[in-house]
């Protein structure tokens, strides 16, 4: 392989650099030794991301370009459930799926996390805006694929792997990343801005996270990061009723970096992205990623644990019991309330 870049008797260190590129490579794939199923093209994302990172002399100018992999915007743009533009420095990547105020289905799961690895590697941009079109930032779970999931609990294997690649794949991109929260930021949605680096949300916007009001463990990342952002004792307030937080409030405890009134949103955050991509971009990103040190170690250690309680939880009756629910347009009956009366009064 090294001929084919013009290298007959290759030097010791430039072998052992390359045998940690395919070990870095190989480590972040697998993403929390579990194997990932982001595609092809988030494969070879991580794969030359890792190169540069290796090699940051390398250019794609011909001689070298063959350690860089270039995306066009056409590959960039090929997503059912993404819209990605691109405003000088700064790209914005929109959940569009506004039908169903943005609600993730199977689709959705597997771009998310595959867009996120190629926005890290390509050249072209220095910060990234998360938002939504339409009313929503994001609603969660769609109600229709957590169903599908609920009645083949096979296909969930597939959810925990995705899902390990969304938390992972914004704590480990370098580029500064802003969630303009234009709307309500539900369950998987509240987990993904809030693992942001700067939040920005509009007044009339909220926040919660409600995966235990459809019987489920918040094991995406949300029992992950609601404790950095807000302390345990709130979190868990939260987290257990699942407890809608306006804006001014997400504000007040934290939860959030800045609340700007509806209209004047996306000025906002362009006019903060504009700042941050007129920075110092190599000091930006190595700070983001010395402080996501701590972030990821955490990650490491909840998410198997966290996403091992969900997968539990997506078979029990309380979650059954609350599609039910849905479907019939009622109120769920949790725990006892399964239970006839004599069996109730001997609890």
């Amino acid at each position: 392989m090294l001929r084919n870049f013009g290298i007959r008797k290759a030097p010791y260190k430039l072998l052992q650099n390359i045998y940690q590129v395919v070990v870095t490579t190989h480590q972040r794939i697998r993403v929390a030794k579990d194997d990932v199923a982001m595609g092809e093209e988030g494969q070879w994302a991580v794969f030359w991301y890792c190169i540069r990172r290796r090699f940051p002399s390398l250019r794609g100018d011909g001689s070298a370009g063959c350690f860089r992999k270039r995306w066009t915007w056409s590959e960039m743009s090929q997503f059912d459930t993404l819209e990605i533009s691109r405003r000088g420095r700064v790209v914005t990547l929109a959940f569009d799926r506004p039908a169903v105020l943005n609600a993730f289905d199977a689709t959705l799961h597997t771009e998310f996390p595959r867009a996120l690895a190629m926005l890290a590697a390509e050249d072209e941009s220095d910060v990234i805006i998360l938002t939504g079109n339409g009313r929503a930032f994001c609603a969660g779970g769609d109600f229709g694929w957590q169903q599908s999931a609920a009645d083949d609990p096979g296909s969930f294997a597939v959810t925990v792997r995705e899902a390990k690649q969304i938390v992972f794949g914004i704590l480990d991109c370098e580029k500064p990343i802003i969630a303009r929260i234009n709307g309500p930021a539900v369950g998987l949605g509240a987990t993904i801005a809030l693992l942001s680096d700067i939040i920005f949300i509009a007044e009339s916007a909220y926040i919660s996270d409600p995966h235990v009001n459809v019987g489920m463990v918040a094991g995406d990342g949300g029992a992950v990061i609601w404790p950095q952002l807000i302390g345990f004792a709130r979190a868990k307030e939260f987290l257990f009723t699942g407890d809608r937080i306006g804006s001014l409030e997400a504000a007040r405890i934290g939860l959030v970096n800045h609340v700007v009134p509806d209209g004047g949103l996306a000025e906002a955050v362009d006019a903060f992205a504009d700042r941050l991509a007129s920075g110092a971009q190599s000091a930006i990103r190595y700070t983001k990623a010395t402080i996501n040190v701590a972030l990821r170690q955490l990650a490491s250690t909840m998410m198997d644990v966290g996403l091992g309680y969900e997968s539990l939880t997506n078979v029990s009756r309380d979650h059954q019991e609350a599609l039910a629910a849905i479907r019939d347009k009622r109120r769920p009956l949790f725990g006892a309330a399964f239970l006839p009366e004599g069996a109730k009064e001997r609890l």
